[in-house]
């Protein structure tokens, strides 16, 4: 496992490497070069960490941030999911849900090259609700999916817009 987080980050270091648009980036002390690690999870889900680093990686590049390898960059960003709640939201009877939520939670650090933290969000969540297809539980699992990869998009772009503001 160890070895696949490894080769994930190296090849997306490496396809990143200096990619820039053209733009004004307003991050903490005018950091315009970043890395970002593979996020750690601390959750059940297996290869979320996987889905909330490629999340990060494209917000960033989005908004005209040069994703390049931590030796190379100003800042490095780090981060942990530590929690995937999945709560009913409507039911269709009394035994059986027709739409639920799914929360992620993370936290995460920018930390400069010389090991400053130069911004730190502590429990930042997103969520999406998905519909529960009662007789299809793989429908339902799909649907559940495509919510924690919709949630890693906005935990990114979140993240993204509270380090880029008032700077």
């Amino acid at each position: 496992m160890k070895k696949n987080k490894l080769l994930f980050i190296m090849i997306f270091l490496l396809a990143g490497c200096g990619y820039r648009f053209a733009g004004e980036l307003n991050l903490p002390e005018g950091v315009k070069t970043v890395s970002i690690s593979l996020f750690e999870n601390r959750t059940g889900e297996t290869g979320l960490e996987n889905e909330l680093t490629n999340a990060f990686i494209h917000e960033f590049i989005r908004n005209n941030c040069s994703v390049i390898n931590q030796n190379q960059a100003e800042a490095h960003i780090s981060g942990v999911i530590y929690s995937v709640l999945t709560e009913i939201i409507a039911h269709k009877g009394i035994h059986l849900s027709s739409e639920q939520r799914v929360i992620v939670k993370i936290n995460v650090i920018l930390k400069a090259k010389d090991g400053r933290i130069l911004w730190s969000g502590s429990r930042i969540d997103a969520s999406q609700a998905f519909e529960v297809v009662n007789a299809d539980k793989p429908a339902t699992e799909q649907n559940r999916q495509a919510a924690i990869t919709y949630s890693s998009k906005l935990l990114a772009e979140k993240v993204f817009n509270r380090l880029s503001a008032d700077f």
